[in-house]
């Protein structure tokens, strides 16, 4: 599995889909949808109806009741998690699902907890009203109001100094149709929110600042003025108004995923996914992909849509957990 001449050490690395993980060879699943794994042995599995810590015996430690979709990620310092959950409000005769934000430490106490829908209200923002999705069908509702698919800890960066939205320690949400969400630590307040022009009706998912203080996503559906839909990698810094990073395919209606995409940099390499083809490591230096996964091989997905596909390095938990 490793792209010849670059500078990641993919030996050292697994490919994360969810709950199982790939180095090339082996394949390895744990039970959930979403999985975070630590050092020790012990991991944390989210789903459809819960979210649990286990041992690494596979014992659960705590678990937490509720609807958990999309994302699961650590903080920056590894001591919180960061999810989204959802919840179900019954407006007139109709029952809606709200995106709810938590901020988890690692015994399982809720630090900070928010939902989407009033901040949408106070910032005269239109509910999506939509009536399809996995989300959606998980809770039973007759339709959503945002639709978010990625929350992350904003990391330093070179604004986080003299832009107080990308100040270290903010939380970027990310919803289709919507827009890209800045909030503080605690999840009171939204500092800064951005709609990309260049995505047709903000079709993006998993959106993350990088240490240069880039917007990173994968772009679902490029605005162009052609018909034909594409998709494209890429990163943009808003401060200087302008795009940093673009990934298209030659030609660009080559490569197009409707739905789902993940991203992710790691010195030269930009690591990124497609909802069912699989994964990809891009060369920043050659400009090209030095290599691919395949989705559909019994590894990486076992037919469902590759959600957020990440590299990880999982040698000590696998040594602590005895897998």
């Amino acid at each position: 599995m490793t792209p010849a001449s670059s500078e990641v050490k993919i030996d050292d690395l697994w490919i994360q889909n969810g709950c199982t993980l790939y180095d090339g060879k082996n394949t390895k699943s744990f039970p959930g949808d979403m999985c975070l794994f630590m050092d020790d042995g012990r991991f944390l599995s989210a789903s459809k109806d819960s979210l649990r810590l286990f041992s690494p015996a596979k014992e659960i430690l705590w678990e937490m009741k509720g609807h958990f979709h999309h994302q699961l990620n650590f903080s920056i310092d590894k001591k919180r998690i960061l999810a989204l959950s959802s919840e179900v409000v019954k407006r007139g005769k109709t029952s809606q699902r709200d995106d709810v934000f938590l901020i988890v430490d690692l015994a399982g106490n809720v630090l900070h907890r928010e939902s989407f829908y009033p901040h949408m209200m106070n910032h005269n923002l239109a509910p999506l009203l939509w009536s399809r999705g996995g989300p959606l069908k998980d809770v039973g509702a007759d339709n959503e109001t945002s639709h978010i698919n990625s929350i992350y800890e904003i990391p330093a960066n070179a604004y986080d100094q003299s832009v107080p939205w990308l100040k270290a320690g903010n939380i970027i949400v990310n919803s289709t149709g919507l827009g890209v969400f800045i909030f503080t630590p605690d999840l009171k307040n939204i500092l800064h929110q951005k709609r990309f022009d260049f995505s047709l009706n903000h079709m993006v998912h998993d959106v993350q600042i990088t240490p240069d203080g880039d917007y990173f996503f994968f772009n679902n559906w490029v605005k162009t003025p052609q018909k034909s839909p594409i998709s494209a990698v890429q990163k943009f810094n808003e401060p200087q108004n302008k795009m940093t990073f673009d990934f298209q395919a030659s030609p660009p209606e080559m490569f197009y995923s409707a739905v789902c995409g993940g991203v992710q940099e790691i010195d030269d390499i930009i690591f990124f996914s497609h909802n069912v083809n699989g994964a990809y490591f891009y060369s920043k230096k050659k400009k090209t992909i030095l290599f691919a996964v395949p989705g559909y091989n019994g590894n990486l997905s076992d037919m469902r849509p590759l959600q957020q596909l990440k590299l990880i390095n999982v040698n000590d938990f696998l040594k602590s957990s005895g897998n």
